[in-house]
């Protein structure tokens, strides 16, 4: 039976609602301090996530979008990166995914917002090709290396009362590499390729108390420690300075009990090559994307890991 729904712009008020979808979507309670930073933060000039809820004001599905700042060449303008799409198990089998996308989609064009984008699962990504039209080009490579040590990060995870204590014991181990830099520009800056400005204001929205800037070897790495030492991005810089880099950056690891180190690169891009040349590739995951105009086809858009709705 066909159910009636309101799709409404999804506000602050909402977020008991939109952790009623989660929490019955994933299984999982969200940190609603992080979400409400990722979608109403000042960085966000506009809001053009929705939420749906039934006629008795049930929360049923939530389709979320963050605006992001792009460079082109010495072109400025936003697009928009697709995030935390869900729906209630009650509220399933409505085609209320494709609806509420659709009047995002909707909204971000009157915003002249023109490309939206994401990095779906790969179960999740078919359907967004058959149902949203979402295309994909290329993928993001996944390196991923395994540190020996006694993973501290892991019983951090497990038992966060250690929280506390254990960032304490990170700021002491990272101090000698910590950066005088406030942000650093993105490693994927090229003539005719598009991608996020990594700004002082992006780095203000997506500053966490477990993110670091350090500078190894002259190079700053951005870094987050969250039961694994995540890199979002690094400097470019010749073969051999990273190198030396990244076995200093592995030491830090092992001496901070943190087991593994990731990183995530859009395949073809200069990191990505200087990773393939040092660690084996340990998987890949599907870029998706929708042109809502013709304003950004003929542009190559290339991305990493802090340019996720997760960094």
């Amino acid at each position: 039976m066909k159910k009636t729904y309101n799709i409404l712009k999804f506000k602050v008020d909402d977020i008991k609602l939109y952790k009623s979808i989660y929490t019955s979507a994933f299984l999982s309670t969200p940190d609603l301090k992080n979400i409400i930073n990722k979608f109403f933060h000042k960085y966000q000039k506009i809001n053009p996530s929705f939420i749906a809820v039934s006629e008795f004001n049930e929360p049923a599905s939530f389709y979320g979008i963050i605006t992001q700042r792009a460079a082109y060449n010495q072109e400025i303008f936003d697009i928009a990166q697709s995030c935390d799409s869900m729906t209630h198990k009650d509220h399933s089998g409505q085609g209320l995914f494709v609806k509420v996308a659709e009047t995002a989609y909707d909204f971000l064009k009157t915003q002249n917002i023109n490309f939206v984008y994401g990095f779906p699962n790969n179960v999740i990504y078919d359907l967004r090709k058959i149902k949203l039209k979402w295309e994909h080009h290329e993928n993001i490579n996944v390196y991923k290396e395994k540190i020996q040590t006694l993973p501290f990060d892991k019983l951090v995870k497990k038992m966060p009362f250690l929280r506390t204590a254990y960032h304490s014991y990170l700021k002491w181990v990272f101090s000698k590499y910590k950066s005088q830099n406030t942000f650093f520009s993105n490693s994927l800056i090229e003539k005719d390729t598009c991608c996020i400005v990594h700004d002082q204001d992006y780095f203000e929205y997506k500053n966490t108390e477990n993110k670091y800037i350090l500078k190894i070897n002259g190079i700053n790495f951005w870094i987050k420690v969250d039961g694994i030492l995540w890199v979002g991005d690094f400097e470019n810089c010749a073969t051999e300075k990273f190198e030396v880099a990244y076995d200093t950056l592995k030491s830090i690891a092992k001496k901070a009990g943190i087991s593994n180190i990731l990183f995530h690169y859009q395949e073809g891009t200069l990191n990505d090559k200087l990773l393939g040349s040092k660690i084996s590739l340990s998987s890949t995951m599907p870029l998706g994307y929708r042109h809502l105009s013709n304003e950004h086809v003929a542009k190559a858009f290339k991305f990493a890991g802090a340019d996720f709705d997760t960094w």
